[in-house]
């Protein structure tokens, strides 16, 4: 296994032009250019294997708008498509632990869909509440490193949990991109690959057992009838329908 250190550079360039106004609604056709490229040298025999992959990408949308002073109102529609870059045998050169269809699948599934217009304009790194408490929490590059195919890389870490589904990030985003939704996407599929923290397990565990993260006894009945609210039920047995033994 080589352990690679990574440079690169990104470019990119987005033109917004305003078909209509009509009021108060703005329509804006979108259009969008990225080449990113990254520099992978391996700390064994760099002088013999270090190699380059590159991104090309075009994009193209519509962005429906009206602002004022109480509210903001938005839809987006937008397309990126791939216009050259690395073929897949470069991506499994560059990184051993590369998975050219790791991208694919995201892509395929609910939440990663739109994912690839991300343009790397790190609104959401800016917004992010984690990342202002933990640095090393960054979206963006969660991002990328999910559409380099770093499989186990991205599933097998434990930023992906740290996001807290604030959705700020989600909302955002210029292109947008459902940010919130892929990072539940891949929390999803770190669980189908045995990537669960601890205390992930430890939730599970309690809800499969008692229906509920916080157990309900008497004790807390008691506490309830005393500010006039109703019991609970103490058990919760028609929770286990819902897992699998």
């Amino acid at each position: 296994m080589f352990d690679f250190l990574g440079r690169g550079s990104f470019f990119g360039s987005r033109l917004r032009y305003t078909v209509l106004q009509t009021n108060g609604w703005f329509f804006d056709v979108i259009g969008s250019l990225s080449h990113e490229k990254s520099k992978i040298t391996p700390s064994l025999f760099p002088e013999f294997l270090t190699s380059d992959v590159k991104m090309d990408l075009w994009g193209i949308g519509l962005d429906i708008h009206r602002k004022d002073d109480m509210s903001q109102t938005s839809f987006s529609l937008s397309r990126v498509e791939s216009m050259g870059g690395s073929d897949r045998e470069e991506f499994v050169i560059a990184r051993t632990d590369s998975d050219p269809d790791f991208r694919k699948e995201i892509l395929r599934s609910p939440g990663g869909e739109n994912i690839s217009a991300c343009f790397t304009c790190r609104t959401c790194s800016a917004s992010c509440p984690i990342t202002f408490a933990n640095e090393r929490f960054n979206p963006v590059k969660i991002i990328r490193t999910a559409l380099y195919g770093m499989r186990e890389k991205v599933l097998g870490s434990e930023f992906i949990w740290l996001c807290s589904s604030c959705y700020a990030c989600q909302e955002r985003c210029p292109q947008g991109v459902c940010i919130t939704d892929f990072m539940t996407l891949l929390k999803n599929m770190a669980i189908e690959a045995g990537y669960v923290p601890k205390g992930i397990k430890a939730q599970r565990d309690l809800v499969k057992k008692e229906g509920r993260i916080y157990p309900i006894d008497d004790f807390d009945n008691k506490k309830r009838n005393k500010i006039g609210l109703p019991e609970l039920p103490t058990t919760c047995e028609v929770i286990r329908e819902l897992f699998n033994d």
